[in-house]
């Protein structure tokens, strides 16, 4: 995770990686079927492999925070004292779990709420993931402005990547050109000042 913020969120994941996080949630749900993994009963053997693979792809720091990303629990057991330990665990969290459900607002305006926040942060995702695509090919290429720099001739396009297209606006040179004239100055300034 790049600054806690993981590769890809959960279900925006590149087809064939929603390939294997399906296949690997499958056989979870297999062992673990209401999503509470109990961390002592974990196939270590079977499963740590695939899941680090699939924490480091996706950008996840910790297996946990990847687990719990996709909608399960993780029950640290030091100890089992009886065999049916664990399903008195998963009972407990699951009324925790119903408890806590009860207690949240349950009216149509509420979930219409949230659906539209929802809604809304999906879009808002998807034109920003548009718009790092569009500027990272060089923009559209319909009749953008153009900007030819005086000093080296080369031109520009508007959302140019190296940002020249602004700088021939604000000072009339690429950065490449005020960099020499910059260095250009500096250095008869330094001759000027020492003879």
């Amino acid at each position: 995770m790049a600054n806690g913020v993981p590769n890809y969120l959960p279900g925006f994941e590149p087809d064939d990686i929603k390939k294997l996080l399906s296949s690997f949630f499958a056989e979870i749900d297999k062992s673990f079927p209401d999503k509470v993994i109990i961390w002592s009963e974990w196939n270590h053997e079977r499963m740590d492999k695939a899941a680090g693979y699939l924490c480091k792809y996706l950008g996840y720091s910790r297996g946990k925070d990847f687990l719990e990303a996709y909608g399960y629990a993780i029950l640290q057991e030091e100890e089992k004292s009886s065999s049916n330990s664990h399903l008195v665990k998963n009972q407990d969290l699951k009324k925790e779990v119903r408890t806590a459900e009860s207690l949240k607002p349950n009216n149509d305006a509420t979930k219409k709420g949230k659906n539209s926040n929802i809604g809304c942060l999906t879009v808002i995702i998807i034109v920003f993931i548009l718009w790092i695509l569009v500027s990272s090919a060089g923009g559209v290429k319909t009749t953008e402005s153009k900007l030819t720099c005086p000093m080296c001739g080369k031109t520009y396009r508007a959302g140019d990547i190296g940002g020249n297209y602004l700088n021939i606006a604000k000072t009339h040179m690429c950065k490449s050109c005020e960099q020499n004239y910059l260095f250009a100055k500096n250095a008869l300034e330094f001759y000027e000042d020492n003879h």
